[in-house]
């Protein structure tokens, strides 16, 4: 396929369409998925956290300065999601806890409805300071 996009391996001949993978930037390709046409959305974007304001330089998380991409805050992104979003279709997001409430307002500002916060615990990761 010449367009950027990429049969799944292994993939059933009449699965072509629905299954395919498409390369670049997400925000930029959103564009070439048809209206109506995805059931589930299931994503884990950067969080847009940096270690600004503890005395530590503005990267981002961890130092990844791509970590500090904040273009899942942007409402045409999620009006791109929603158009592409089938009715009845789903979110499925992981963020930050302390950017859940901007990602939800962006969200529910495009028109999504029922966001809410599903959380799970665990004893892990980045401390606090970050």
């Amino acid at each position: 396929m010449g367009d950027g996009s990429q049969a799944c391996l292994g993939a059933r001949a009449d699965w072509d369409e629905a299954l395919r993978l498409l390369i670049g930037d997400c925000a930029a390709r959103l564009r070439d998925i048809p209206t109506d046409s995805v059931g589930a959305v299931i994503c884990d974007p950067p969080y847009g956290l940096t270690g600004a304001g503890n005395g530590t330089t503005a990267t981002g998380l961890m130092g990844l300065t791509w970590e500090r991409d904040e273009t899942y805050l942007s409402r045409a992104f999620w009006d791109e999601v929603l158009r592409m979003l089938r009715p009845g279709g789903v979110v499925k997001m992981f963020s930050a806890t302390r950017t859940y409430h901007k990602v939800a307002r962006v969200m529910e500002g495009a028109g999504l409805a029922g966001v809410r916060l599903e959380a799970w615990g665990y004893s892990g990761g980045t401390p606090k300071s970050l």
